[in-house]
């Protein structure tokens, strides 16, 4: 049998024109998941593949854009410290507290305690200024002989780095996956809310003006059967909502100008699941392809090609 072949990455400066290439210091057979944290600061969590299980996991990171690296202690706190990276991890938050990495220095901070929603999920798409917003389920029952059926969708809000939450559950089933949380939540500012997702084959989507503390059914909808739901609010304040995120799924793109009472189809492209990055935002190809996509405004994108490791 050959032997593996080093872990490696490759970054660039200049939205994809060039790259440079370097190694993880991981092990050869390792699990990774590498993430940047800020505009030159990397984290990369990995674990053997060899290892019994997940317990001997370990994070690395980088400061210099991945020149030099350093084993990182992962230190537990009663709350996230602020303008540091929260980053959506799987298994998800009800598994594993939520956890959140200096941008500066590389150190690592994760919550003391879980999501007390189950099955749950960290909306990524947010930015750090609109609060921690986690999406999920307060109860489940048995699938009779088949998967879990979760009960009671839901959302949690936290201003103060996770050390108190506000929940809302609400009246119907919302779910905007199959494999992990509830609602698709979708937010620019933290006070105009969304909670989208699918309700027997059809679009639902939830508003609040006040930040979660009240929520109202908005009167937009559409077909999109059993499709993955993602949404996102644009800085312009339209409701983006991408129905399907791969090719089998036959991806539609719906947006909102008027809070969500109606819908229309609209050019598909990126931006419904659009993540937060330093000057700008960052979607990862789709449907089934590598590369990213990069946008300084959340409105107009560049595609960047994966490079050759």
């Amino acid at each position: 049998m050959p032997d593996r072949l080093p872990v490696r990455f490759a970054a660039t400066d200049d939205r994809g024109r060039t790259w440079r290439t370097g190694r993880l210091p991981v092990p050869d057979d390792a699990m990774v998941d590498l993430r940047a944290v800020g505009p030159r600061t990397l984290a990369a969590w990995y674990v053997s593949r060899s290892a019994p299980n997940s317990r001997s996991a370990a994070w690395t990171t980088s400061a210099d854009g991945g020149a030099t690296w350093r084993q990182v202690t992962v230190r537990r706190v009663a709350a996230l410290p602020a303008g540091w990276r929260v980053l959506d991890l799987q298994p998800g938050p009800s598994d594993e507290p939520l956890l959140a990495v200096d941008p500066a220095t590389g150190d690592i901070a994760q919550l003391a305690t879980a999501s007390t929603l189950r099955n749950s999920t960290l909306a990524a798409g947010s930015p750090a200024s609109a609060g921690l917003w986690i999406s999920g389920w307060t109860g489940s029952r048995d699938g009779n002989g088949g998967p879990t059926v979760w009960t009671g969708s839901g959302v949690e809000v936290s201003r103060d780095g996770g050390r108190t939450w506000q929940r809302h559950e609400f009246p119907d089933l919302l779910t905007a996956s199959d494999d992990v949380g509830g609602a698709a939540v979708a937010t620019f500012d933290g006070r105009t809310v969304y909670a989208v997702g699918r309700v027997t084959g059809k679009l639902v989507i939830w508003r609040s003006a006040d930040g979660g503390d009240t929520w109202q059914r908005a009167a937009g909808t559409a077909d999109v059967a059993n499709r993955t739901i993602r949404a996102a609010v644009r800085r312009d304040g339209v409701l983006l909502i991408q129905a399907g995120i791969s090719a089998a799924e036959k991806p539609v793109m719906l947006a909102s100008t008027d809070g969500g009472r109606t819908v229309r189809p609209t050019t598909l492209g990126p931006g419904a699941d659009a993540r937060p990055v330093p000057g700008g935002y960052v979607q990862t190809g789709w449907p089934d392809s590598k590369g990213a996509w990069l946008s300084a405004d959340g409105l107009t994108w560049s595609w960047v090609a994966p490079p050759a490791l």
